[in-house]
């Protein structure tokens, strides 16, 4: 398991007690978001970051939620395809710039939570051994 993968396992573990944190969670979740037809799809390098997450959001989103398995090449992926206005409304916020609208932060914690979600999507780091690099790659 890469360094990166182990990060997202730990901050998976974080709690959320308010709803306005898991709102900005899933929306910063969603920053890696594609939409596919009537569906969102989330890509993974492994099934463990994979069913975390879809286990976290079945707790406080309601919709349909189905893995894939893909092979690109050498590269393995796990997507979640994520069905339901839960998941598409949001996504149709950040393509219109309306993010700040939809979902303002309403507390401390909140723009943590979303950085949080947005790392597990599309975020990179390097283990503190190596030189220091962390990404976010984003679709939108």
């Amino acid at each position: 398991m890469s360094y990166t993968q182990e990060v997202k396992i730990g901050l998976l573990a974080l709690p959320m007690k308010r709803a306005c944190c898991k709102k900005m969670w899933l929306m910063g979740l969603l920053s890696g978001a594609v939409e596919e037809g009537n569906a969102v799809r989330l890509r993974f390098h492994t099934m463990d970051v994979a069913s975390a997450v879809r286990d976290l959001l079945m707790t406080f989103c309601k919709g349909e939620m189905v893995f894939c398995e893909k092979q690109v090449g050498k590269n393995h992926y796990v997507d979640l395809l994520l069905a339901g206005p839960t998941f598409t409304e949001p996504l149709h916020a950040y393509e219109d710039g309306m993010l700040e609208e939809f979902c303002p932060p309403a507390c401390p914690n909140c723009l943590n939570h979303f950085m949080i979600g947005a790392f597990l999507a599309c975020g990179t780091v390097n283990a503190p051994d190596e030189s220091s690099h962390l990404e976010f790659r984003v679709s939108i």
